[in-house]
């Protein structure tokens, strides 16, 4: 004769398998791209910042050029000529469909172009300060803060 079974069918039964732990590496497809179009993100932002800052490489540029004028040029009439000359290179560097008619601003033209930030009797003095002998000076630190303050924020 057989013996009988257990008297218990539970104790026949085997623990439960749980699966593996589920890993961090590598990650689901979605991840990848999230991580490709971060990646195509972060170089567009970079490509786009390194583009601003070389197209505003010539407000840096004269912006130490004036710096240096207003430290090295104590004749009001050859300050006034080198102001003139210093806005009409940034106006050129600033725009690169600059024609030779713009190098000739004077005048109303060049009035209308520095009017925002430079007073009225700024603009005479830079553009016709030259040309008179007595002509009364404005005062050159708030002259070239003006300027200064024309380079970094004008329009082209």
């Amino acid at each position: 004769m057989q013996q009988p079974a257990a008297s218990n069918p539970l104790d026949q039964l085997r623990d439960i398998h749980l699966p593996d732990a589920i890993t961090w590496w590598p990650p689901a497809p979605g991840w990848w791209a999230v991580a490709l179009l971060a990646i195509i993100a972060l170089f567009t932002t970079v490509y786009a910042l390194v583009k601003i800052h070389q197209k505003r490489r010539y407000r840096r540029l004269a912006i130490a050029e004036l710096d240096q004028l207003s430290s090295e040029k104590n004749d009001a009439a050859e300050l006034a000529e080198a102001l003139t000359q210093l806005i009409r290179r940034t106006l050129k560097a600033a725009d690169e469909g600059y024609d030779k008619q713009q190098s000739a601003l004077t005048g109303d033209n060049l009035q209308e172009i520095l009017k925002p930030e430079l007073t009225d009797t700024q603009i005479h003095w830079i553009t016709q300060g030259k040309y008179q002998a007595n002509a009364e000076v404005p005062d050159t630190a708030a002259l070239t803060a003006a300027v200064r303050q024309w380079i970094k924020g004008h329009k082209v």
